[in-house]
């Protein structure tokens, strides 16, 4: 059963991959907002970074097993989460071939028989859903925004206002759907019947401490994306005046539909 987990896995690590990942250059340093609060011009300051890092802490899992494991000291791989999964389903599947053992020695703390407890759940489905529609909302917004799609607060030359797709919506649909792909990310991992919680990898110190440094990274990347949404409807009114305003009347949530 857990074959069937394979597209879903690359669909939902893959997705979230995306979502952390900047469609577009960092912009020249003369076209960032002026004006904006320190906490902004810090966080546009990192952003890039702490995505980076995000990812890394999200897909970069082999070390806590390779290389901590006594038969097998200081070996390291660096690899996907996803791609990590995915090799010890298959190496389960056809134990007996010597590239499948190197594989379960490696990858598993304990027994090779812990990854037989790898299967689908519904929590595991669950987040795999958010992930992949959120993912496909914030690559909407990629498209609708194109090269105005920035990490960094700017307006730019010829900047337009954008009021359709998802920005029809809510006024900056591309914040919530990032901070649900993670957690339907976080989701996959902590399901019942995943590698992660399975085989070993929350049972150690570092294990325990890398998603917990995630989960830091992912509550100030969410709290700093929440707060922009102020200083960016400051900056589009102040450029766009009644076009925002009508805008604004149009779609007067920012981030949650009739909530926010």
């Amino acid at each position: 059963m857990s074959l069937y987990k394979i597209p879903l896995l690359l669909a939902s690590y893959g997705g979230t991959y995306i979502s952390l990942t900047p469609p577009n250059p960092p912009i020249p340093q003369n076209t960032k907002a002026k004006g904006v609060s320190s906490r902004e011009r810090v966080f546009s300051a990192v952003v890039r970074r702490y995505n980076g890092l995000l990812k890394v802490l999200y897909f970069l899992y082999a070390w806590l097993i390779v290389g901590l494991n006594d038969r097998r000291p200081g070996q390291m791989v660096l690899s996907s989460g996803a791609l990590l999964e995915v090799a010890v389903i298959l190496a389960r599947q056809w134990p007996s071939h010597p590239i499948s053992q190197k594989i379960l020695t490696a990858l598993i703390r304990g027994p090779a028989s812990l990854a037989d407890r790898i299967e689908l759940s519904p929590m595991f489905f669950a987040g795999c859903t958010v992930s992949t529609i959120c993912t496909l909302i914030r690559y909407r917004c990629y498209r609708e925004l194109g090269r105005l799609f920035t990490y960094e607060m700017s307006i730019q030359s010829e900047h337009k206002l954008v009021t359709q797709g998802p920005y029809s919506v809510v006024r900056h649909p591309s914040y919530p759907t990032v901070i649900a792909c993670v957690v339907g990310l976080g989701m996959c991992y902590a399901a019942k019947g995943s590698w992660v919680r399975e085989c070993g990898v929350m049972d150690t110190t570092s294990g325990r401490a890398v998603a917990g440094l995630a989960t830091m990274l992912w509550a100030y990347g969410s709290w700093n994306a929440i707060a922009r949404t102020s200083d960016e409807d400051a900056l589009l009114k102040a450029k766009f005046g009644t076009q925002w305003d009508e805008w604004a009347k149009r779609v007067p949530y920012k981030l949650i539909p009739f909530i926010y």
